[in-house]
C-alpha cells in the first residue's frame, strides 16, 4: 500500500558542541533510531528531474522505498511503499532496484521512464527523535561511506511560517548559528566525489 505525504522541514548542520547540547537538553532518555539509507538512480534521470529514490531500513527491521519530489523550498512530496526486511537487504546487497510497476507508472505519467536502477549513494544515521506540539525535532549524526562524518538538526513541521520561527529558536537554545545543510543525498554525493 502506498502512502504519500508533503515533509516540511528546516535543517541546519551543527557544531560537536552543538549537537551535544541539543541532545542533552531535548533528547535525554531517549534511544537512538539507526537507519540505513541506500539512494538509487539511473544516469542521473530522477536528479536531474529533482527527484530521489531511497531504500530506508529502520533498525534493521523495518523497510520501505521512498520517492522524493522537491516542491520547493523546505518542501517534499514523499511517496513511500513498505518492503520487507529481507527483501530490501536483498536490493542493497545486490546493488540494483527494480522499480515496483505502482512507482514505474507513477513515474511514467510524468514523462520518466525507468525500470531498473542502481545504486548511487548509501550512508547511515544515528538518529534522536523528539515530538513537540510545534514540530518533530530530529538530530542525526550521518556516516558516509568515504568515513566523512556531519551532524544536524531537522526540525519537521506542519506550517512553514510558524516552523521557521520555532526553528530559529531551536539554534537560539544550541547557541549556534544557522549554518546551511544542502539535504544528506546532495552531501553524500559530495563525500563520495572527494574519493
Amino acid at each position: 500500500m502506498t502512502e504519500q505525504s508533503v515533509e516540511k522541514e528546516f535543517k541546519c548542520l551543527l557544531s560537536e558542541k552543538a549537537y551535544q547540547e541539543g541532545l542533552k537538553l531535548w533528547m535525554t532518555g531517549l534511544s537512538p533510531i539507526y537507519l540505513q539509507n541506500v539512494y538509487y538512480d539511473w544516469q542521473g534521470i530522477l536528479s536531474q528531474a529533482d527527484k530521489a529514490l531511497r531504500i530506508r531500513m529502520v533498525n534493521q527491521e523495518i523497510a520501505e522505498l521512498t520517492l522524493k519530489e522537491s516542491l520547493g523550498p523546505n518542501e517534499k512530496r514523499e511517496t513511500t511503499l513498505p518492503l520487507d526486511a529481507q527483501e530490501a537487504k536483498a536490493i542493497i546487497d545486490k546493488k540494483q532496484l527494480r522499480l515496483p510497476s505502482e512507482l514505474r507508472q507513477y513515474l511514467h505519467q510524468q514523462g520518466i521512464d525507468l525500470a531498473e536502477l542502481q545504486e548511487k549513494v548509501s550512508f547511515t544515521t544515528c538518529r534522536y527523535e523528539k515530538e513537540c506540539p510545534e514540530a518533530l525535532i530530529v538530530l542525526d549524526e550521518v556516516h558516509y561511506s568515504n568515513g566523512a562524518r556531519d551532524l544536524e538538526l531537522e526540525c519537521e513541521v506542519n506550517d512553514l511560517i510558524k516552523g521557521k520561527a520555532y526553528f530559529q529558536h531551536l539554534l537560539k537554545d544550541l547557541d549556534t548559528d544557522y549554518q546551511a545543510a544542502p539535504n544528506k543525498l546532495a552531501r553524500a554525493i559530495h563525500y563520495k566525489a572527494k574519493n
